[in-house]
């Protein structure tokens, strides 16, 4: 494995755990019938496009490697937040119990 993979593997755990953390952890407190923070939500709705990135990132990674292309010209590019699209505002608030 090469030091650049092992990077986008450290990515994807780093990004990914403090996501499954904050989900589980709301589930849990749901799950009894406890109001849960909107602003809960707006985290997890903020967290969720850097992990996407990173997965997507180390995939990319990989198929590129595959292919026999050069794995070096593959950048992370972690998508800006929508205001429109699913990550808005409306959206984590459409995500959220009522």
């Amino acid at each position: 494995m090469a030091p650049a993979d092992l990077r986008a593997l450290i990515g994807i755990a780093l990004s990914f755990r403090p996501l499954m953390i904050m989900v589980v952890s709301t589930g849990r407190r749901a799950m009894p019938g406890r109001k849960v923070s909107p602003r809960i939500y707006e985290c997890i709705m903020h967290m969720l496009p850097i992990a996407e990135a990173h997965l997507r990132y180390a995939l990319r990674r990989q198929a590129w490697r595959a292919l026999g292309w050069n794995v070096r010209e593959v950048k992370l590019e972690i998508l800006t937040r929508s205001r429109t699209g699913p990550t808005s505002r409306d959206a984590s608030r459409s995500i959220a119990p009522r």
